[in-house]
């Protein structure tokens, strides 16, 4: 059974159970090749996310960009067509694809990616969505991330049962 969002406008989801992912070869290997976000990719990762478009954001993204795991596809002529950031919080965020390869699978590919590739360093994976972007919420529960609660933040989280594969952390500022 799915959960049903209600609330906020935007939905929390964790990564319980990484053992369990399937990395399908959903790309078009000859069209788009996997890389790391450079710097000079921030620019138009600024331009495209809600909260970005300036001096500061752009500041933002270049130290995640630096510091944190990314990655993204390349298109033919090697120009930034899908990618995904994290933050200094483990959030993966900032994610996004060019307007002129929507509906192509390439964010899903993007995610499942990113996922796979940090699953062994054992950090707990969460993100939020949009609550109107239903693509997304149905590919990342596919992925096996769950819906949690709103009062959930990345600060405290600590498993609800003993059974729970997830890591308790308890970071502090």
């Amino acid at each position: 059974m799915r959960p049903t969002v209600h609330g906020s406008p935007h939905c929390t989801f964790l990564l319980l159970h990484q053992s369990n992912l399937i990395l399908g070869n959903m790309c078009n290997q000859e069209m788009f090749k996997e890389s790391s976000l450079d710097i000079g990719h921030a620019e138009l990762v600024n331009q495209s996310w809600k909260f970005g478009g300036i001096e500061r954001s752009l500041k933002f993204i270049h130290r995640c960009i630096q510091n944190f795991s990314n990655i993204c596809l390349l298109g033919p002529v090697g120009k930034l067509v899908s990618w995904v950031l994290m933050d200094q919080t483990g959030e993966s965020r900032m994610a996004g694809t060019g307007a002129k390869y929507g509906g192509k699978g390439l964010m899903t590919y993007v995610f499942y990616t990113h996922t796979h590739n940090i699953k062994n360093f054992n950090l707990l994976l969460y993100l939020h969505l949009e609550k109107i972007n239903q693509i997304m919420i149905k590919t990342v529960l596919c992925m096996n991330y769950v819906h949690i609660p709103r009062t959930w933040n990345q600060w405290n989280c600590e498993p609800t049962d003993a059974s729970s594969e997830m890591v308790s952390v308890s970071l502090r500022l």
